[in-house]
């Protein structure tokens, strides 16, 4: 049967299970502000990742399940909404606090929707900045390193 894990005012969307199977991350949709959240997949043991005003959306696990990618229009950035990166020493430890990815990813337009290829190395994302196929359209390969 299903559970209900937040309260009745949050809408849960863009979800990712790790590699291991173990785990849900998801962003929580209510109000102001988007947060993201782990839930172990029995529905057990619900903590957040972010607790910020900014919207933190869209997460995706890389494959060694130590990386958590996301795409926020935290300020400080360098557009609208920018990729960011939280991470961790093993799939046991919690995420520490997200980092930027920079100017080799981010620009002044929109970044969004990341996803990391199979073997952890290209990173791939959306984004309606100039030279693309018109409105948001796919971005990469952007190498971040082995898994």
């Amino acid at each position: 049967k299903p559970e209900q894990i937040l309260g009745s005012s949050q809408e849960i969307s863009d979800c990712d299970v790790s590699p291991d199977g173990k785990l849900i991350a998801f962003d929580s949709r209510g109000g102001a502000r988007d947060d993201l959240f782990l839930v172990d997949t029995d529905g057990r043991n619900l903590r957040q990742i972010t607790d910020d005003i900014p919207k933190d959306r869209h997460p995706k696990f890389s494959p060694d399940g130590k990386r958590l990618v996301f795409h926020s229009d935290r300020g400080g950035g360098f557009g609208r909404n920018d990729l960011y990166m939280s991470t961790r020493s093993s799939q046991s430890d919690a995420f520490e606090k997200p980092m930027n990815l920079g100017t080799a990813i981010n620009t002044g337009a929109n970044e969004e929707h990341p996803s990391i290829s199979a073997d952890g190395k290209i990173l791939w994302f959306s984004s309606n900045r100039a030279g693309g196929l018109g409105g948001f359209g796919p971005r990469g390969p952007r190498s971040r390193g082995s898994s």
